[in-house]
């Protein structure tokens, strides 16, 4: 929509701890940039600043979403892996991510 330029200039400008509200996926603006790597780093920016709402089950309140906190990747710290997942198929939305983990931890051999 004609706001979206503003909302993220003035999330931008307003600091690094700065989140924002809506429920547009921000697609076009994604399109728009020029390589890869750069579409690579706003989607990851996205998803840890950008609030998601949705109405609640009963139409009389708005549920909210948090940003990420963290990076929603594998991550590894010595024998134990974890792993971003989602237990249903849902549509896939560039900022969305998992939030559930599997935690893996490899088990040592015994001589």
């Amino acid at each position: 929509s004609e706001d979206d330029a503003f909302l993220l200039y003035a999330t931008l400008r307003s600091g690094q701890h700065c989140k924002f509200v809506t429920r547009d996926f921000l697609r076009d603006h994604k399109a728009s940039l020029s390589d890869s790597l750069t579409r690579h780093l706003f989607r990851k920016w996205q998803r840890g600043h950008q609030i998601e709402f949705s109405p609640s089950a009963d139409g009389k309140h708005i549920n909210f979403t948090p940003a990420f906190r963290y990076d929603c990747v594998v991550q590894t710290t010595g024998d134990t892996w974890h792993i971003p997942y989602k237990d249903s198929f849902e549509e896939k939305y560039s900022y969305r991510a998992p939030r559930k983990w599997l935690c893996i931890q490899q088990q040592r051999r015994r001589m």
